[in-house]
């Protein structure tokens, strides 16, 4: 991928087509297709507040950047966009970053990395994306072999942009489009497809991993009803950790001991983490605990 171009500011022109319908046959409903593609131009705006460090578009910025329709095709539908970003607005040093070019590049290897991301997640070929931070570089790998790397600013994009592929995701069942395709001239940049195949792939996703470790903690709360509680990590050197955490005992346990563990400042307990994926940010969601750990019960 490579941003710069001769003219940086010429506007970048966008090519999509949205089909509905068995083959393409029924008209588009109005409403789903304005939310599409509202949610489209969303997308498109998470990229340009990423790069320029903003948190959304304000009033004074929609002549500095903007989408417009250039023109549209009868039939399914079938439109051509520019993206626009005025250069007589623009500051050093993210001119190069907020060009139309670079932007909508952005645009699409996020959504590439992204749904590379959740299909491995849903294949269980444990996907991973380590932050090369000499070269400004993510690299995503799995245990297919697949090692493939992008900007960073494509992964800060992917990891916000979550919630709208969702949301276009959910936009295409109710308006029960066949198939999303948006791409530009470039055959080297990556078109933004959605189909009835990644109607529900960027859904959370649980993993329980396989191997249990050892943690340092103390138990806050314990139901012996429901065997499930809450507690609080200590000495934790894991930034992505919070404080505390839902937990629930698993196998033929006697609950005695968690009650016990209550009166205690610090205990250890072997378990396994359930992860949640709600974006590509991996999150302790729940503790499932195999058992206390002696000495912490003498």
């Amino acid at each position: 991928m490579n941003p710069d171009v001769d003219n940086p500011l010429l506007p970048q022109k966008i090519s999509f087509s949205l089909k509905g319908g068995l083959n393409s046959e029924y008209p588009l409903d109005l409403r789903a297709t304005a939310s599409f593609l509202l949610y489209f131009q969303h997308l498109i705006d998470k990229s340009y507040c990423t790069v320029n460090n903003i948190d959304r578009i304000r009033p004074n910025r929609n002549n500095v950047y903007k989408v417009v329709v250039k023109d549209f095709t009868v039939g399914s539908l079938t439109s051509d966009l520019m993206l626009i970003v005025e250069g007589a607005r623009l500051s050093l040093p993210l001119l190069g970053l907020s060009t139309p070019e670079s932007i909508w590049t952005y645009t699409c290897y996020a959504c590439e990395l992204a749904s590379r991301f959740f299909s491995g997640l849903k294949a269980d070929s444990k996907p991973q994306i380590q932050i090369n931070g000499n070269n400004n570089t993510v690299i995503y790998t799995d245990n297919t072999g697949a090692n493939i790397e992008y900007p960073r600013e494509t992964y800060d994009i992917a990891n916000k942009s979550v919630p709208i592929y969702r949301k276009l995701s959910q936009a295409m069942i109710n308006g029960s489009f066949s198939e999303f395709n948006a791409h530009s001239e470039s055959k080297d940049i990556p078109p933004i497809i959605f189909n009835n195949e990644s109607a529900h792939l960027f859904k959370e996703h649980t993993v329980i991993e396989e191997i249990p470790q050892t943690i340092h903690c103390n138990i806050i709360r314990f139901d012996k009803e429901s065997l499930t509680g809450k507690l609080r990590i200590l000495n934790n050197n894991c930034e992505n950790l919070n404080s505390e955490y839902p937990f629930q005992i698993i196998g033929n346990q006697d609950s005695s001991p968690y009650i016990a563990a209550m009166d205690r400042d610090e205990v250890f307990v072997k378990c396994i983490r359930e992860i949640s994926y709600t974006s590509l940010n991996p999150k302790i969601s729940r503790f499932q605990i195999i058992s206390l750990v002696a000495p912490t019960l003498d």
